[in-house]
């Protein structure tokens, strides 16, 4: 099983992610605000053989003035499997002084309201079964 793998596509995917909603490195460069990964959970569900090709779905489940939640679904693009799920939190931090901090009503994905339901349509079929979050969410 290549669980760390996996691990390490989540990983650019949420990078990736991260950078369509414009809080990637350009952000970090012009803003000197970031974000840190506070809680992570990752359930692997099947084997990953070496070879396989993998695509991750992602989602931006839940937001406010400093949280972002999002949930990643990996997928097997041989046999069509979802082989893991991951799901994480993070925070806007200033990256000078160390802190959490509001994100700018300019950038931040909580200033839009359709955000949340442009970002993707479609929910994961399981979801938020480990973090508690209350701010625009999802669920509600």
């Amino acid at each position: 099983m290549l669980n760390q793998s996996t691990h390490i596509v989540v990983y650019r995917a949420h990078a990736a992610f991260t950078d369509a909603l414009g809080l990637g490195d350009e952000y970090v460069r012009e803003t000197r605000f970031g974000k840190v990964a506070v809680q992570t959970a990752m359930t692997y569900e099947r084997e990953v053989r070496r070879g396989a090709r993998l695509a991750v779905d992602s989602w931006l489940l839940g937001v406010d003035a400093k949280r972002l939640h999002f949930f990643h679904e990996v997928h097997n693009l041989g046999d069509q499997t979802r082989v893991a799920v991951s799901e994480q939190l993070d925070l806007h931090v200033d990256l000078e002084t160390r802190r959490t901090t509001p994100m700018p009503r300019t950038s931040s994905p909580a200033s839009h309201v359709s955000l949340l339901t442009s970002v993707r349509l479609a929910d994961p079929k399981v979801w938020g079964a480990r973090f508690a979050f209350r701010g625009v969410d999802r669920r509600t």
